[in-house]
């Protein structure tokens, strides 16, 4: 015997047709919405290319705590209601104050924006270590951590913790490509039993530049 569909399902009565002239308004935004997505992935390349320059024209050695500082200042309004944990030694690094204070600003918001509607106290971390050459710095959060498969697509363009959509921004790729330029790499992991941690890594202002080495970011 053939297997039929239920009868329930046989009656159920299908979707009216959408007339033409809705259709095609539909496909129109839709080719709308392609289109600014190129634009906007266009941009983003032609920022790859600008930031290098950019950022080598604004080194210098400064006190990682007056970056730190200046992103706890801009970010106070998200971090409201949550419990801050900071230990950061004092450190020179070699590095544009102002490209670093935006990657802790996008590293903090995005650890807020996590923890809200978890059902408990939302709790951050920042601290960083010296490593030899190299200061690592690290973000750490108690949200739900970063959705299966996204970790490895996560500073792609329009991607976010919860994974890809056109309505997300741009933030953790900038964020990556503003590390890189300072010589460093950003990373995430997941935390134990839950959250997520961001770590990157600058050059210590004390050491020479033509001596740097990169550490484990991961640690």
């Amino acid at each position: 015997m053939h297997d039929t569909a239920p009868e329930s399902a046989l009656r159920r009565p299908l979707a009216p047709a959408k007339p033409l002239p809705t259709l095609y308004a539909e496909l129109a935004a839709r080719e709308r919405e392609l289109t600014e997505l190129r634009a906007r992935l266009a941009g983003l390349r032609a920022f790859a290319f600008r930031v290098d320059p950019v950022i080598a024209a604004e080194r210098q050695p400064f006190d990682l705590m007056a970056a730190v500082e200046a992103a706890l200042d801009s970010t106070r309004a998200d971090l409201g209601g949550n419990f801050l944990s900071l230990h950061v030694p004092p450190v020179q690094v070699y590095a544009s104050l102002a490209a670093i204070t935006q990657v802790l600003v996008h590293l903090l918001v995005n650890a807020a924006t996590a923890m809200r509607g978890t059902g408990r106290p939302g709790v951050l971390h920042l601290d960083a270590a010296v490593l030899g050459s190299r200061v690592r710095v690290r973000v750490s959060d108690n949200g739900p951590g970063v959705a299966p498969g996204v970790l490895g697509q996560l500073f792609e363009p329009y991607t976010s913790r919860r994974g890809a959509g056109l309505e997300l921004g741009l933030g953790l790729t900038i964020s990556s490509a503003i590390v890189r330029a300072h010589g460093g790499t950003l990373t995430c992991s997941n935390r134990i039993p839950h959250g997520a941690r961001f770590a990157f890594d600058l050059l210590n202002a004390q050491v020479n530049p033509a001596d740097a080495t990169l550490p484990e970011t991961h640690k």
